[in-house]
């Protein structure tokens, strides 16, 4: 009886698994596609600057309304992470449980996990800023914005 519960409980930790995993893939797809809109919104910003098309965007403000767009999507790519962390995190958990083989997994806990409040936003953020390219963004759109005082 107790083989078949653990059995039991095995495969339910499988299937959990299963489902985190492709929640993680799923976030982290969020995640680049949101980055893409970024670069694309950052260029169409750039061509417009360069090309004056639009005379009132002046350097400082391509620099404002750049800073703005990165800074916008930090603050969504962070909501975004921290459910991919806890994700994570479930994950490291049963496959702990799986490889030892133990019934101590509780699941199935994917709806709790991902539901948790979000504290720990400033240590994912500084861990976000140090793997993500949001920095050199900003770097970059303050350079592209002073590039024309320089070349005067």
């Amino acid at each position: 009886m107790a083989d078949k519960n653990n059995e039991s409980r095995k495969a339910i930790a499988i299937e959990e698994w299963k489902l985190v995993s492709s929640v993680i893939a799923r976030l982290e797809n969020v995640e680049h596609q949101m980055r893409n809109w970024l670069f694309g919104l950052i260029t169409a910003l750039t061509v417009a600057f360069y090309s004056n098309q639009i005379e009132e965007l002046s350097g400082v403000r391509f620099i404002a309304i750049g800073l703005f767009l990165v800074a916008t999507f930090i603050w969504m790519d962070l909501n975004h992470r921290m459910p991919k962390r806890r994700a994570i995190e479930l994950s490291k958990e049963i496959e702990k449980s799986l490889r030892d083989n133990s019934v101590e997994y509780a699941g199935p806990s994917l709806s709790t996990a991902l539901a948790g409040n979000r504290t720990g936003k400033w240590k994912e953020l500084k861990r976000m800023l140090k793997n993500t390219p949001y920095i050199q963004i900003m770097i970059l759109v303050v350079l592209l914005g002073l590039t024309p005082w320089f070349i005067k």
